[in-house]
């Protein structure tokens, strides 16, 4: 083993580079701390030596690996120099000495911690390529050439361009590799590996495009629901795979094959829309518009009419009994489970916008995520008003006095609707401040501006729907609360891809559906207080007094139902 020498070598960062570095090493019978390509930096304190490539240095090397030891070996290192191992250069320069020594012998010293690592270090390299060979997803530009973009940890594009240009023998193709700034270009068989400092995709055409929607379809439509595992799925292909292939590209580990068939129908639409040619994308949007709010339609409708043959012949007094003589545990029953899901329902609008406008970018999710925070005080005024009015209710109906309750109701959804009005007037005069103070920066400015403006525009009707969800369950009508929340939601879930995708409004476009499905949700809301056994709202039962806003207070802030308005007071 000759001494260590206090000097590093620096190459050219090529193969044949190296290998003149190992001739360097054995002629002047030296071993260099480091082994370094140029460009890297002086990464040690020893001072670095420029080693010069020859090529007739690099093919005595080679001659000598063959003979001394076998063409396994030499292979071993070639491959070994391909790898993404930190210290690879010394690595090979000691196996090449135990090969020069040992001979055809040192590939079967796995004891030994050179052989042990660069082999290691190669089965990596082999086992990446071999995955590239079934994850490298293809795309045909407007110019009709075939490009793919892949990022691997290895340098991998001398080991997978044999398969491709033998699978592909009459074609044009690029494989850029992202991790290395380099690409593998073949023209009718002949490639060559080239450095790339930068490169994108050309735009997909209209039939790439096409395509894709058919290749997600069937790539969906195979799957077995019951076999759905996304552990196992990342044993076998590792989550860095996905950004680049086409069925998984835009999902990421929240895709579920068990999600609802309508949600799924749905992706499928919009894939369809953001496919189909400009003059066809607006028609077949409108007709996926139609259906959804036709299938709402229905379904409310459906809900309601099994609402109404259930409640039909009960009157008020019977509603009274109801309410009074069942038994705590099953009225108790009967009334949590629709509200439980109303109240997770209702969580589900920010959720949907955040799932598809994370699609769009960083920002994007991050005004989402801005103006979460005035819709909680949108949902929060909407509760105080809703809360409060209907705990009021609620003990006005069990002592029958159907006056003040009939007052309440109106009161407290006419306050709700003008406090939302005043909301809104004041969040629009004041929008840019407004969303400073949210916590905007002027990079996510411009999209909490788009999307906060439309949530202001609909935060009369919003504060309003919630006022009339809590008071219907506060009156024994959960059902119609749950059937109005779920409609409100499954529209929002089918309105985001068109607005945001098909349409091309972006943030603004999640908006727009999420003030479209309250609006929707508040008209199922406003007629279920129509029906009978609820109490109507009506503009002369309006009665904007003290004494109801004490009561509407009290029953909706921290002492939800409390009658000491001093504690109230302290709690405040």
């Amino acid at each position: 083993m000759p001494d260590r020498a206090n000097v590093a070598y620096c190459y050219d960062g090529s193969f044949e580079g190296l290998l003149c570095c190992i001739f360097e090493s054995f002629e002047k019978k030296e071993r260099p701390v480091s082994i370094q390509p140029e460009g890297m930096g002086q990464l040690t304190l020893y001072p670095p030596r420029a080693v010069q490539t020859e090529l007739s240095k690099a093919r005595r090397v080679e001659a000598g690996l063959r003979r001394k030891a076998s063409d396994e070996s030499y292979r071993l290192v070639e491959l070994g120099y391909y790898s993404c191992h930190e210290q690879k250069e010394l690595l090979l320069l000691d196996f090449t000495r135990l090969a020069m020594r040992y001979g055809r012998r040192a590939l079967s010293m796995l004891a030994d911690d050179t052989v042990n690592e660069l082999t290691r270090a190669v089965q990596k390299l082999t086992n990446e390529a071999h995955q590239f060979k079934q994850f490298v997803r293809f795309s045909i530009g407007d110019n009709g050439a075939m490009s793919a973009v892949i990022e691997p940890k290895n340098f991998i594009l001398p080991l997978i361009a044999p398969h491709f240009c033998d699978r592909y023998p009459c074609e044009s193709f690029l494989i850029f590799d992202e991790t290395h700034g380099a690409a593998l270009v073949s023209t009718q068989g002949r490639y060559a590996i080239v450095p790339v400092d930068g490169y994108e995709q050309p735009k997909a055409g209209e039939e790439e495009r096409r395509f894709r929607a058919l290749w997600k379809l069937f790539y969906d439509t195979i799957a077995i629901e019951g076999r759905y595992n996304p552990k196992c799925r990342m044993t076998h292909m590792q989550k860095r795979f996905w950004k680049h292939m086409t069925e998984l590209n835009g999902r990421g580990d929240s895709y579920h094959k068990n999600a609802a068939d309508e949600i799924g129908n749905l992706f499928i639409w919009r894939l369809i829309c953001d496919r189909g040619t400009k003059n066809s994308r607006q028609p077949v949007a409108l007709h996926g518009l139609t259906s959804s709010l036709t299938c709402i339609i229905l379904y409310s409708s459906e809900m309601m009419g099994m609402c109404k043959r259930v409640k039909r012949e009960e009157t008020t007094q019977e509603r009274f009994n109801r309410m009074t003589q069942t038994p705590v545990k099953k009225l108790v029953c009967t009334l949590a489970v629709p509200t439980i899901i109303s109240m997770l329902v209702t969580s589900f609008y920010n959720m949907a916008d955040t799932f598809f406008v994370g699609r769009i970018g960083t920002s994007a999710t991050g005004a989402v995520g801005v103006v979460f925070s005035l819709m909680a005080v949108i949902q929060a005024i909407g509760f105080t008003f809703g809360h409060g009015s209907g705990n009021y209710v609620s003990r006005a109906l069990g002592r029958q006095d159907m006056e003040n309750a009939s007052r309440m109701v109106s009161t407290g959804f006419f306050s709700a609707l003008f406090f939302g009005a005043g909301v809104s007037v004041l969040g629009l005069i004041f929008l840019d401040p407004l969303v400073r103070i949210l916590g905007a920066t002027p990079t996510i400015l411009p999209y909490a501006r788009g999307y906060a403006a439309y949530i202001l525009l609909g935060a009369p009707y919003m504060t309003a729907t919630f006022v009339l969800n809590n008071q219907l369950r506060f009156q024994g009508s959960a059902m119609y609360a749950m059937v109005g929340v779920i409609s409100g939601a499954v529209l929002n879930i089918a309105l985001d891809p068109l607005f945001i995708f098909t349409f091309r409004l972006g943030v603004s476009g999640a908006a727009i559906a999420t003030i479209i499905s309250q609006f929707i949700s508040f008209c199922i809301l406003l007629y279920a207080s129509s029906r009978r056994g609820n109490i109507r709202i009506r503009w002369r039962d309006f009665t904007p007094k003290w004494a109801f806003y004490r009561e509407i207070l009290r029953g909706g802030c921290l002492l939800s139902g409390g009658r000491d308005w001093r504690a109230w007071q302290r709690c405040a």
